[in-house]
């Protein structure tokens, strides 16, 4: 090889390992600096997840404001609601109650029920304050929340 040829390939070696020397020094610098740091699974495990969910359970219980409440009716009895009271028929039946339209928002369908009975594990809510359910068997077992009246 002549002295030429060797002196241009130790200088293009030279420019490559300058290349990649100044990339690596780049991303040493650039990455996982203060502004923007690397975080590892660990910390997102054992720190960040926990600390998000306790914030999120608290922004769930800032809005649901009251649980749900069971109410067991008789055969005939009535519960009547206020509007945004929740109702969860869970054992037995149940018939809606209602001097105006709509009766019940069933939620879980997303239809209106102004008569008829209410299916159970369906969630409703009483829209028009005075609307409600009237208890058609023997014992009747739902989950109410909001505010309601039972005659």
């Amino acid at each position: 090889m002549t002295t030429k040829k060797l002196t241009a390939v130790v200088a293009g070696v030279a420019a490559a390992a300058a290349v990649l020397g100044g990339v690596g020094v780049y991303a040493v610098t650039s990455y996982g600096t203060e502004s923007d740091p690397l975080i590892t699974k660990s910390y997102l495990n054992s720190v960040l997840a926990p600390e998000m969910e306790s914030e999120m359970q608290d922004i769930l219980a800032s809005y649901s404001g009251e649980s749900y409440t069971l109410v067991t009716l008789s055969d005939g009895q009535t519960l009547t609601g206020q509007a945004g009271c929740e109702i969860l028929l869970r054992i037995g039946s149940a018939v809606v109650v209602c001097s105006e339209s709509p009766g019940l928002v069933d939620t879980t369908s997303g239809s209106t029920l102004d008569s008829g009975s209410l299916t159970a594990n369906h969630l409703y809510m009483v829209t028009i304050a005075g609307n409600g359910v009237k208890a058609s068997g023997s014992t009747v077992k739902m989950f109410v929340r909001g505010g309601y009246s039972i005659s």
